[in-house]
Formats: structure tokens, sequence, C-alpha cells
């Protein structure tokens, strides 16, 4: 079952992040934007009465999204410019223990179907871990095309945020961001 993310759903997503990225990358006050802000929808999936899995988005018009994007926003600009409302796909995460069963892929084809009728184009900044990028598969099948690597996209918000990276440790994360993006409105 996929429902809207309430306050009884942050502690424990807070908790799946701290393992999923690292300590304090996602933080409880971040997580509760979802919940208030008109501009933001997260969705939880629960099984069997336990919260597995859960997907944030955010949406903007192209001015305020340049305040998301962490790098090359001038690529960003000459390229998308020119639609109305976008959408990022901020985090998916699925509890190790239901991975590779298409739990990503149902959320992201649930947020899909929420914003049909809202959002123009979906970004994802996909982390590239160890040369792979867990979350491709999910996207692919939801429609979505690689556009372009960025790498060490996290490192100024890393260091800015004092975020530990799941990988590389305290800051500045190196990691690499891959670009999706699924258009919903054509050019």
């Amino acid at each position: 079952m996929i429902l809207a993310i309430n306050s009884e759903h942050v502690d424990a997503i807070h908790q799946m992040c701290n393992i999923a990225f690292g300590d304090n990358y996602v933080a409880p006050d971040y997580l509760n934007q979802y919940i208030l802000s008109s501009h933001k929808k997260g969705f939880v999936l629960i099984e069997n009465h336990l919260l597995i899995g859960f997907i944030l988005v955010s949406f903007h018009n192209p001015t305020e999204i340049q305040k998301e994007i962490l790098h090359d926003k001038e690529w960003y600009t000459n390229e998308y410019y020119h639609y109305n409302t976008i959408g990022i796909i901020q985090q998916v995460v699925v509890l190790p223990e239901f991975q590779r069963k298409g739990k990503a892929e149902q959320l992201i084809k649930h947020s899909i179907s929420f914003f049909k009728n809202t959002i123009d184009l979906f970004l994802c900044y996909a982390w590239v871990v160890k040369d792979k990028i867990p979350i491709r598969s999910a996207l692919i099948n939801n429609g979505f095309t690689s556009k372009k690597i960025i790498n060490s996209y996290w490192k100024e918000d890393s260091l800015n945020k004092k975020y530990y990276c799941k990988l590389c440790g305290p800051p500045p994360c190196n990691c690499s961001a891959e670009v999706y993006l699924l258009k919903i409105k054509a050019d």
C-alpha cells in the first residue's frame, strides 16, 4: 500500500536514510517539509504494517529549481528552462531485504501517476555507487533516460551541511550523480 508521508513516518524514514546514504544526509526537519509544503510530496510503501520504502519528490518552476540544482546549472538552464513545472525525485529508499523486487519501481510509477497533470519534466540525480547506479533499472523501467554524469555532485553540499557519506565518510563527499529525466509533456 502506498500512502502520503505523515509525521508518524518521519523517524523510520530518517533511520532508513542514515543506513542508505550516511549519517545526517537527511534531517527530520527536511522530511517534515514533505508533509507541510505545497511544493513537496512524499510517499511511503507499507507491506504487512512495515514501512519498507519511500520516495520524496519536489516540484518547481524553472527559476525556483536553480536553488535545488547543485552543479552544472548552466547546462540545466539551457536544456530544460522552457518547462513550466519540473519535478525532482530527491530520494528513493527501499529496505535492503526488499530491494530488487520492484519496490522502487512501484514508488516511482506511483509518483509519476500522481503528478502526471502537474509536472512537465521529472529529473533524478541518481547516486553512482562504485560505478553502479542502484536506481537505474527502476528509472529506465519507468521511461527515464540518462543524460549525463556529474562528478563530485554532492561535494559542496556535504561540506555546507556536514553530512557523512556512506562511501566517502566525513565531508567532502566525492560521489558522482547520473542525471536521468522523463518528459511528461512534449517540448
